[in-house]
Parts: structure tokens; C-alpha cells; sequence
């Protein structure tokens, strides 16, 4: 094993910690970049069984696993408030890998760069 720098070091317990904490967490927690469509989600096997919700674009992937009756107003919810880099708070329901669907709270927001959103980052609850 090689020899950090303490600042190195450093981060890297505060890396782990973070990793650590997500794990308690009975939820999903994301971080999505809206430029490049890529995301990281954290918590979603523990949650929902699922080892990824992957797609080509930004959220197709979790509107997958939505209870069709909820797809619409979801998205609607996610693209005001991109266009208004405002917070929000849903609830809805999502397919369990198992099959049951679960009641789930979504908290999220966006960073935003010279005014424009560029990431979007949240919290999913499963609220069942």
C-alpha cells in the first residue's frame, strides 16, 4: 500500500464517512450532472432491490420503475422546477424489483452555474 499526503488521507476518511452514512439511509440517495446525463445513485438495492435504474438520458431510467398513473405528473414536477432551479418535494409510487410498488418521497434541488442548472442532486424515501 502506498503512503498518502494527510490531505489525501483526509479526504479519503471523509469519502468513507460519507459512503458509511449513505449506507444507514433507507432511501436513495443521487447525484445526477445534467450535461452529461450521467448519474450516481446510492441506496437503490437496499431499497428497491434493483442493482441499477440505468437509461441513456437523465431520468427515463427511474420513470421506468414508476407507477404509470404517476409517470406524468412526476415528470412535470421534474421539469418546472429544472426550468426554475427550485427545490421541490414528491410523492409516488415505484416498482420494487420483487414487483409490489412503494410509496416514496422525493426531496430534491440543482446547482446551478451562471444561472443555469447543471446538476441535480436529491433524496428518496421509501415512505411504504
Amino acid at each position: 500500500m502506498t503512503a498518502c499526503s494527510p490531505e489525501l488521507d483526509s479526504l479519503l476518511a471523509r469519502d468513507e464517512a460519507h459512503l458509511l452514512s449513505l449506507s444507514a439511509l433507507h432511501g436513495v440517495v443521487y447525484d445526477l450532472d445534467l450535461r452529461t446525463h450521467r448519474s450516481a445513485r446510492y441506496g437503490i438495492k437496499g431499497m428497491l432491490g434493483y442493482d441499477a435504474v440505468e437509461a441513456p438520458d437523465d431520468y427515463s431510467g427511474w420513470l421506468s420503475i414508476m407507477h404509470p398513473d404517476d409517470k406524468e405528473r412526476v415528470a412535470t414536477c421534474f421539469a418546472e422546477n429544472r426550468a426554475a432551479a427550485s427545490s421541490y418535494e414528491i410523492t409516488y409510487r415505484v416498482r420494487h424489483q420483487a414487483g409490489n410498488w412503494c410509496h416514496v418521497r422525493h426531496r430534491g434541488s440543482y446547482v446551478l452555474s451562471d444561472g443555469v442548472p447543471t446538476r441535480a442532486y436529491g433524496v428518496i424515501e421509501n415512505i411504504t
